[in-house]
């Protein structure tokens, strides 16, 4: 099970010591073969350690081993690097939060994975992580992110013209689709508004001929503004 290295032979000189010697209390009981690699708790398989040889022990297990074993070993010793009055050095505490990272990377979590399989987020779940991403603290619905701009997303798409394949395209899939302004009539602001905003931009169709629809559509519109 273990790899025949110098660490291995540190932790099979400590267990030897710790079966034959009488330690007094404080001290601690330690799987030889941990639990998690198929160890028992059968009193061959307990050693009594001091709390200093306990954590050394559970460090040099890491060295040990290698795949699933190694990655089941660095929680171990991680969880027992905060035990409660534990104390260990700044550069330790260090290897071992890289190491655990490291070999978590890419690594699901199996009974999180099935208690969420097949579950769809509700409209207030994805809302909230939208949220979070933006900078907005928990609200209640999506109704919280409307009207809202990514500043980040603006900065980029400025001075962007958008391709006219694109513009096309969003076209057909609009077209025949009710209008949101349909029978709605535009305040006096409004209108000023998009004037001023149009002021100045060439008209995209200067120069065009016109289709017939669209040149009967303009005279039956100045006919009904003479008319009223």
């Amino acid at each position: 099970m273990f790899i025949n290295n110098k660490y291995t032979n540190w932790y099979h000189a400590i267990m030897k010591r710790a079966v034959i010697r009488d330690l007094n209390p404080p001290y601690e009981r330690h799987h030889i073969i941990p639990k998690s690699l198929g160890g028992s708790n059968a009193l061959n398989n307990i050693a009594r350690l001091t709390i200093r040889e306990h954590f050394v022990c559970h460090q040099l297990l890491v060295r040990m081993l290698t795949g699933v074993s190694r990655y089941k070993m660095l929680h171990a010793v991680w969880r027992l690097a905060h035990v409660k009055g534990q104390r260990i050095t700044s550069r330790l505490y260090e290897k071992l939060r890289i190491e655990r990272s490291l070999a978590m990377t890419g690594r699901k979590n199996p009974k999180v994975s099935a208690a969420l399989k097949g579950r769809k987020k509700t409209a207030e779940e994805i809302a909230k992580r939208v949220a979070t991403v933006t900078g907005v603290k928990r609200p209640a619905t999506s109704a919280a992110l409307k009207g809202r701009k990514n500043p980040k997303v603006s900065a980029a798409l400025k001075g962007r013209t958008q391709p006219r394949d694109l513009v096309e395209k969003r076209a057909a899939a609009l077209r025949g689709k009710p209008s949101g302004t349909l029978g709605r009539k535009q305040s006096a602001e409004e209108k000023l508004l998009r004037s001023n905003i149009m002021k100045g931009r060439p008209s995209p169709n200067k120069g065009g001929t016109w289709s017939e629809s669209r040149r009967s559509a303009y005279e039956k519109n100045l006919k009904d503004n003479n008319a009223s």
